[in-house]
């Protein structure tokens, strides 16, 4: 019989302990990869500024660990590929898409782009067009819904507009202008008028498009489906601002706005939005708060000064704007899910853009992210990221492998929360960010151009399913 020292067990169960550790970790690590990333996606690009086939259609696939993935880009309508990869180790890549897959006013097409991982990647795309532009996080497959509500900016310079991407064939949509929320809209589809209170329906194949678009406000127009659907919403060109006689300025900067809109299931009922300071205060511009609701029966809090303010939604699809001064913070509560786009304002240097924040519930501990890149000498970029995080964590925030330098401002919210907020500029390319303590947070991804006039972007940096 062999015998065991004493200091020798305790070495080997010392040795299991670590393992059995390291073994959670990285199962854990897995579950929080699987919950932020994917392997499959389904994305289109809406219009900017009149289709035009010298669009600069870009994607961004964002990985985490080094080591290789196969990706295939394809243009599943004529099983055309657009790209497929053999390697993608973490570092920085760009896809550019060719411009006729932009959709072109309101249409039908088969121009939806279909993304094939080996790996779970998260994935960003950015529109340009002769100095407008704005970019979105795409979601995987797996956090696609059948319930939408849309949001855009209004009043508009040109139109407001929604598309949506089918991803299983014999799909069901139905586009619904509701009459409680909508009662003066008018859409032209096939000839035919529809107005507040009418049900638009389409029986799509798989990877079929639709582009609606109006010169009313889209915002809380329902698109509902029988299988899961990627829905995308904003405006082709707009100025932002609160005041008619800043929006009637020439002088004005005007860009596209567009967001991809996740299904209700991912809406939340607590979110904290901070603001786009400019390094010249003087052309900083307020910000609007726009917020959509799907149930009845919605009571929203808006914390902004020391008195806080009530909204009330009746119907399903309500909307509310709420123009911010912008070097304020504001947080919102709500008794009910509810969607919240943060558009910041027109300036005479930087164009608006659009971001759909994402409320604490859906926070993560560690984000991978893409920046936008610079195309040439004529455009580029100076990049930001807003974080949300509590007080005490904040001490645990890693970018890049960094730890966030102690000189930081933190700034709080009006709601007596624990939850603060800073603003942080960025080098241009893929970024990875987490918490060390594995506790969630907030990012929201932002730039604007150095070069051009009009050009912003802003996109959250990931939504946990």
């Amino acid at each position: 019989m062999a015998f065991v020292k004493n200091g020798d067990c305790k070495r080997g169960v010392a040795v299991l302990i670590c393992s059995l550790m390291f073994i959670i970790y990285v199962m854990l690590a897995a579950v929080i990869l699987e919950r932020e990333t994917g392997r499959n996606f389904s994305l289109l690009f809406m219009e900017n500024n009149e289709s035009s086939l010298t669009h600069r259609l870009e994607i961004y696939p964002a990985y985490r660990f080094n080591r290789d993935v196969d990706l295939k880009l394809t243009w599943s309508a004529y099983n055309l590929s657009l790209v497929n990869i053999t390697t993608l180790v973490g570092g920085p890549l760009v896809v550019a898409v060719p411009g006729r897959l932009e959709l072109n006013m309101t249409e039908r097409a088969w121009k939806s782009i279909k993304i094939e991982a080996s790996d779970k990647i998260g994935v960003y795309a950015m529109n340009r067009h002769e100095g407008t532009c704005d970019g979105f996080m795409v979601l995987p497959h797996h956090m696609l819904g059948t319930k939408h509500y849309v949001v855009c900016y209004f009043p508009e310079n040109k139109q407001t507009q929604l598309a949506f991407a089918s991803v299983e064939s014999n799909t069901t949509v139905v586009l619904s202008l509701r009459a409680a929320t909508r009662p003066s809209l008018v859409i032209r589809w096939n000839n035919l008028t529809y107005r507040g209170g009418s049900n638009i329906t389409f029986n799509l194949d798989r990877d079929e498009t639709v582009q609606i678009k109006s010169n009313g406000d889209l915002t809380g127009c329902g698109v509902f489906s029988d299988k899961p659907i990627a829905v995308f919403s904003g405006n082709d060109l707009t100025k932002v601002a609160e005041k008619v006689d800043i929006i009637n300025e020439d002088n004005l900067t005007l860009n596209y706005l567009v967001e991809q809109i996740p299904d209700v299931s991912h809406w939340g009922t607590r979110f904290y939005l901070a603001p786009f300071i400019s390094s010249n205060n003087s052309d900083s511009s307020d910000y609007q708060v726009k917020i959509v609701c799907s149930n009845p029966g919605t009571n929203i809090v808006l914390y902004l000064y020391d008195q806080p303010s009530s909204i009330f939604c009746s119907n399903s699809g309500d909307s509310n704007k709420t123009f911010i001064p912008y070097n304020k913070a504001v947080s919102i509560h709500s008794n009910y899910p509810i969607l919240v786009a943060q558009i910041f304002g027109s300036t005479f240097t930087r164009g608006p853009s659009m971001a759909i924040i994402t409320p604490v519930e859906k926070f993560n501990s560690f984000y991978t992210f893409s920046t936008a890149y610079s195309e040439s000498a004529d455009i580029q970029f100076n990049h930001y990221i807003h974080i949300v995080s509590t007080f005490n964590e904040t001490k645990n925030l890693r970018l890049n492998d960094r730890e966030i330098a102690q000189s930081i401002k933190w700034s709080s919210f009006t709601d007596n929360s624990t939850y603060v907020w800073c603003m942080l500029q960025l080098r241009e390319g893929l970024q990875a960010m987490h918490n060390s303590n594995k506790m969630q947070f907030g990012v929201t991804v932002l730039g604007d151009s150095k070069t051009a006039k009009y050009c912003s972007y802003a996109y959250s940096a990931g939504l946990c399913s």
